[in-house]
């Protein structure tokens, strides 16, 4: 389907028109999201490189293949939320569904949300080190930061597709 008339992706991207999408940040947060992401890839990679295949769920697999598939899972899940985020932060903005927001319970149930989730995603590898292999901890806790950013690309480069 073509960006100038929304984004669609089977209906789940459909809160991505040009009208409830904006993306918020500048092109800089952009080149800095790449870089970010493409220095942590890499060092994820020289890390995990010369290490062992590791038995996950009784199937041998080199830890390079979790760190990917962990990545993948955690940055379609953040690409989501961060859609959801900015297409409601929009929405909030042109006014459009401010009679479902009350007293802004909601908005402060989100922040609470949020912030949650950033204490979860720091203090998680101190939690997982004691629960699983040591390996496991530094994978999910490498996968974090690609997560995070390569969302932020996708969602730019939707924004820049769409706008021009």
């Amino acid at each position: 389907m073509l960006l100038s008339k929304g984004v669609n992706l089977g209906g789940i991207m459909s809160a991505a028109s040009k009208e409830e999408f904006e993306y918020p940040f500048s092109k800089s947060w952009f080149i800095g999201s790449v870089v970010l992401s493409i220095l942590s890839i890499l060092f994820a990679i020289f890390l995990l490189l010369d290490l062992e295949p590791v038995n996950f769920l009784s199937i041998y697999l080199h830890p390079l293949i979790l760190y990917f598939v962990i990545t993948s899972i955690l940055t379609v899940l953040i690409f989501f939320l961060k859609l959801k985020l900015y297409s409601a932060r929009e929405r909030a903005a042109s006014g459009i569904g401010a009679e479902y927001e009350g007293d802004g319970k909601a908005y402060k149930f989100g922040f609470i949300i949020v912030i949650v989730l950033v204490l979860l995603a720091l203090f998680s590898p101190l939690f997982l080190s004691h629960l699983v292999d040591p390996l496991v901890s530094l994978l999910l806790f490498l996968s974090v930061i690609p997560a995070m950013n390569i969302p932020e690309i996708i969602l730019y480069l939707l924004y820049r597709q769409k706008s021009g």
